[in-house]
């Protein structure tokens, strides 16, 4: 959603926007841990010390994943509760409150899909060389 210049937003499109970021981040958690679960079912078969390796490498990749899925989160429910405060004063959000944080928190969930898109060929090219 583009935000214009100097306009009142509507709260609703705004409260509808995050709701679909807290749902795509809960199906990106559960993708990682699913991913996660592959990972500890092929690392038993294998005890190659560079397969080890490669096989923390992820472990780690996914935990970092779920940090930052859990950082996206808090900031969703922390402008949630925000908007909420706005809502009670009427459906637009003043002129004067910044929605740059909005903005922003879109441009970082973009980049994290990307992150999170690379991260899952990788998996996927890993378990291809060594399953």
């Amino acid at each position: 959603m583009e935000i214009p210049q100097n306009k009142a937003i509507n709260i609703e499109a705004l409260k509808n926007e995050n709701n679909e970021w807290i749902t795509e981040i809960y199906l990106m958690a559960d993708e990682l841990e699913v991913l996660n679960m592959r990972l500890g079912e092929v690392s038993k078969l294998v005890k190659e010390k560079k397969f080890k390796a490669q096989v923390e490498h992820f472990q780690n990749q996914f935990i970092r994943q779920k940090e930052v899925l859990d950082i996206y989160k808090n900031h969703i429910h922390k402008q949630e509760k925000n908007l909420n405060l706005h809502a009670k004063n009427g459906d637009l959000i003043p002129e004067k409150m910044d929605i740059n944080a909005h903005q922003e928190l879109k441009e970082n969930l973009a980049l994290n899909r990307k992150i999170n898109l690379e991260l899952k060929q990788n998996f996927y090219q890993f378990l291809e060389q060594h399953y």
